[in-house]
């Protein structure tokens, strides 16, 4: 069993995760875009579901004290 799906890893944690990790992917295909995205009505309608659903996640995550925790492990200047 890996450090990530220890015996205290929720069904909703793995799921918070999850969506981060899609979020995270959706963000780098969209600056990489930058600075002329291609925008046709759908995309539009992606990059606004996209910029509401972050910080939706960070919120959920920090409700349940996950996303400081996760982050840091990720990006280690995060906890300095």
């Amino acid at each position: 069993m890996s450090l990530e799906q220890g015996p205290g890893v929720s069904v909703e944690r793995a799921v918070w995760r999850g969506s981060g990790v899609v979020l995270a992917i959706e963000a780098i295909k969209l600056l990489a875009s930058l600075p002329f995205p291609p925008v046709t009505e759908v995309r539009a309608i992606e990059m606004m579901a996209e910029g509401l659903a972050l910080p939706i996640w960070l919120i959920w995550g920090e409700s349940r004290g996950w996303a400081h925790e996760d982050i840091g492990k990720v990006l280690p200047f995060v906890n300095k």
